[in-house]
C-alpha cells in the first residue's frame, strides 16, 4: 500500500499529542498537583516527539513510504501512544487496578510502542539507504 502521506500524518498526529501534553502540563501548573507527570511525559516523548521524527523521516526518505510496513508503523506507534496513557491514567484514577485488563492495557500498549520503534528500523534499514530527497 503506498503511504504518500504518512509523513504528514505521522507529523500533524505527534503535534496532536504535543497540544494534549502541554495542556496536561499547563493543567497540572494551574491545579499544582504533579499527579499526571508520567502522562505528561509520556503524551509529549513518545506521542510528539517520536511521531514527529518519524514523520520527518519519512519526509526525507521517500523511498520509505512504499514500504509495506508503513501503515502497520503507523497503526503501531499511534496506539502505543493511546493504551500506554490510558494504562498510566486508570492507575492513577485507581481504576481496574489489580486486574489482568489494567496489566494486558499497559503491556499492549508498551509492546505497541516498542513493536513502532523496532518496525521504524526495520523500514529505515530497507529503505533509508536511498539518497535522501533534496531541500
Amino acid at each position: 500500500m503506498n503511504m504518500r502521506n504518512i509523513d504528514r500524518i505521522f507529523i500533524l498526529t505527534g503535534a496532536f499529542f504535543a497540544v494534549a501534553g502541554m495542556c496536561t502540563g499547563l493543567w497540572m501548573v494551574a491545579v499544582n498537583s504533579f499527579v499526571y507527570s508520567k502522562i505528561h511525559a509520556h503524551i509529549n516523548l513518545l506521542g510528539w516527539v517520536s511521531l514527529a521524527i518519524y514523520g520527518v523521516v519519512y519526509r526525507i526518505y521517500p523511498a520509505m513510504k512504499d514500504c509495506s510496513l508503513a501503515l502497520t508503523h503507523l497503526i503501531c506507534s499511534v496506539a502505543g501512544v493511546i493504551f500506554m496513557n490510558l494504562g498510566w491514567w486508570m492507575f492513577l484514577q485507581n481504576i481496574l487496578v489489580g486486574t489482568k485488563t489494567l496489566v494486558v492495557i499497559f503491556r499492549g500498549g508498551s509492546a505497541l510502542g516498542i513493536l513502532g520503534v523496532i518496525l521504524f528500523l526495520v523500514i529505515f534499514w530497507l529503505h533509508g539507504k536511498d539518497k535522501p530527497e533534496a531541500g
